[in-house]
């Protein structure tokens, strides 16, 4: 069989343990962030039930040169990577601006859209680009399902024609990784995901999280995953990858990289090692350490700019966040609903 040889996050590990064997000794504070989210705009096309970020939403979002003056701040404290999302970025009529700014600075990047009435033009020009990486939204194969979840008809299909565009546009390779959120609705389909574009041959990653309750539509709809429907998921899609490795003649497509994502993890190492690798910015200038905690630290310019404001807050916003009595029971990923629909 013709198609991409499936690899998994245990092959990375593997792969790091045999090779980075360093003495490097990580500082429990960092001068500047590794990588941040920023959330660029509140606009979206979407309407996903459980969003994270309660996206599209009216707010009073950052003016275009506090956006541009940050974007030089970021690159001037010489971060390495940054997601671009929303809402929806890829309507954003300041993101081109900002892209070239983190380009000319040797930033990576990495867009994350739905893919969903997008603007094109917009795609055009980051394919002139050719350093920039694409992380796409999709639930499951079935439009049905997906479109379901994600709040609007026509959601998978504007997802995979966005994928289709970029091979056919693109001027080099570029990174295209699959972001997919676990429900009950759609847990039992991933192998589905996973061999579609495994034989397609046309992305890079596969990213598989379990839905996070931040709302009582999540709830209502009945979208909640259970530990053990979770663990059932990875069982399924491990045994598929199994499988269909046994059968996959020499991998001439390359490789397509299958990973499970547990957001605790992140916070979990914040809570016990204090330490802060980075963060997420709102549209309206805040900054988060989650998007699955509800407590924001404040503007990025609350200390006149982004450097001193991190140097005197956020780099040590996991020891404040410590301080909010509300996580102490927080212990995995499923207990996060206790923040929110727990205490409506």
């Amino acid at each position: 069989m013709i198609g991409k040889r499936i690899i998994t996050q245990e092959d990375i590990n593997i792969f790091l343990n045999d090779g980075l064997n360093s003495p490097f000794k990580i500082p429990s504070k960092f001068s500047a962030p590794i990588s941040l989210i920023w959330e660029v705009t509140g606009n979206c096309n979407s309407n996903c039930i459980y969003c994270s970020g309660s996206f599209p939403k009216h707010i009073n979002e950052m003016k275009k040169t506090d956006k541009i003056k940050l974007a030089k701040e970021i690159c001037d404290m010489k971060v390495f990577m940054i997601s671009l999302s929303g809402g929806e970025p890829l309507i954003s009529h300041d993101l081109l601006e900002l892209v070239n700014i983190f380009i000319e600075n040797d930033v990576s990047i990495m867009i994350c859209t739905s893919g969903y009435r997008i603007n094109y033009s917009i795609v055009d020009a980051l394919l002139r680009l050719k350093k920039v990486s694409f992380n796409i939204s999709i639930d499951s194969i079935n439009d049905e399902i997906n479109d379901f979840q994600r709040g609007r008809v026509g959601a998978l299909k504007g997802a995979l024609n966005l994928i289709e565009y970029i091979r056919n546009n693109e001027l080099t390779d570029t990174f295209i990784s699959i972001e997919s959120v676990a429900t009950r609705k759609n847990y039992s389909g991933m192998t589905d995901l996973v061999e579609y574009f495994s034989k397609n041959c046309n992305v890079n990653e596969i990213r598989i999280q379990p839905v996070v309750t931040m709302n009582k539509d999540v709830v209502e709809n009945e979208l909640e995953i259970s530990k053990e429907e979770f663990k059932n998921c990875m069982i399924n899609v491990k045994k598929f990858i199994e499988e269909y490795n046994s059968v996959v003649s020499e991998p001439s497509e390359g490789y397509i990289c299958v990973r499970f994502v547990d957001q605790f993890k992140m916070i979990k190492n914040g809570l016990e090692t204090e330490r802060t690798w980075g963060g997420i910015i709102t549209p309206q200038g805040e900054f988060l350490l989650s998007v699955y905690l509800p407590s924001n630290l404040g503007s990025v310019f609350e200390l006149g700019t982004f450097r001193e404001t991190w140097n005197k807050k956020f780099s040590d916003g996991w020891k404040i966040l410590k301080k909010d009595s509300n996580l102490s029971n927080i212990n995995c990923v499923y207990d996060l609903r206790k923040l929110y629909v727990d205490v409506l």
